[in-house]
């Protein structure tokens, strides 16, 4: 008894696997900055540079967004670039 109901767990296992594979063989995500593709899984080439970009893209604006203060500071202070 103990034996069927291990490989009938077992090829419930398998048949998850298969039915899984089955549906994640290609997805797109519509996201704001585009469509992203997946091939089971996994994002393609496209995907994975556009995603790079986005990245970059952001940590621009967060180091912009950061500096701020730093500048407003230094023209307080009369620093660099003070028009007399």
């Amino acid at each position: 008894m103990k034996k069927s109901s291990i490989l009938l767990e077992i090829a419930l296992a398998a048949l998850v696997g298969v039915l899984e594979l089955t549906n994640a063989h290609a997805q797109t995500v519509n996201t704001r900055i585009g469509k992203l593709d997946f091939e089971l899984g996994v994002p393609t080439k496209e995907t994975v540079t556009k995603l790079y970009d986005e990245v970059d893209f952001q940590r621009a604006c967060q180091l912009y967004l950061w500096a701020l203060p730093i500048i407003g500071f230094a023209n307080l202070q009369g620093g660099p670039g003070k028009h007399d």
